[in-house]
């Protein structure tokens, strides 16, 4: 029997560098929830943020560019988790050789998570997330790639739903849920 404390990896919206009001206020409701249904959940979270500045949530920041930090937290990670918020939009395209590098930046970082759940044999999430524009083909290419690997997909509005379904993602799959701000005002 395994006795040791289940492990979560998360990127989404407290991702990146830009930390702000929404964004905390996702961070802060995921970890609550998760939490509250899992006791002793150990918590990571992607961060491109400066070190220290998630301290207050009580989770182990893993710095988005220390791709060797990143493959072994999700390695030890039972779930990784991306998510909440409006993430899987793209108006510029991104590199597509910085993937699983150090020089990954905004979307691709997510690409990455999805492609490490699927190289380690991970559960991936996709969770109460906005979808869309997406505007280059490279990003509807890769992002359909995130969605078909996912085991577990919801979306924040009907919108994104669709944009989904345009990539010919099976509907039935997608499930349109509450985003992760509002949890504290559903009690």
């Amino acid at each position: 029997m395994d006795n040791r404390p289940k492990r979560v990896l998360i990127a989404g919206a407290p991702t990146s560098a830009w930390l702000n009001v929404g964004d905390e206020a996702i961070l802060s409701n995921m970890v609550a929830d998760l939490r509250a249904a899992i006791p002793n959940l150990q918590i990571s979270v992607v961060s491109s943020n400066p070190p220290g500045a998630l301290s207050a949530y009580g989770v182990d920041e893993v710095p988005a560019q220390d791709i060797e930090q990143l493959i072994k937290t999700a390695q030890a990670s039972d779930l990784i988790i991306l998510g909440g918020g409006g993430i899987f939009y793209d108006y510029w395209g991104f590199n597509t050789y910085d993937l699983l590098t150090s020089d990954h930046t905004g979307h691709g970082i997510f690409v990455d998570m999805a492609l490490l759940a699927t190289l380690l044999d991970k559960p991936l999430m996709v969770y109460a997330v906005g979808v869309g524009p997406l505007l280059p083909e490279t990003a509807k290419y890769f992002n359909k790639m995130v969605f078909e690997d996912a085991n577990k997909i919801t979306v924040r509005d009907s919108a994104s739903k669709q944009t989904m379904i345009d990539l010919d993602i099976d509907e039935d799959r997608i499930q349109i849920t509450a985003d992760p701000v509002f949890s504290d005002q559903l009690d």
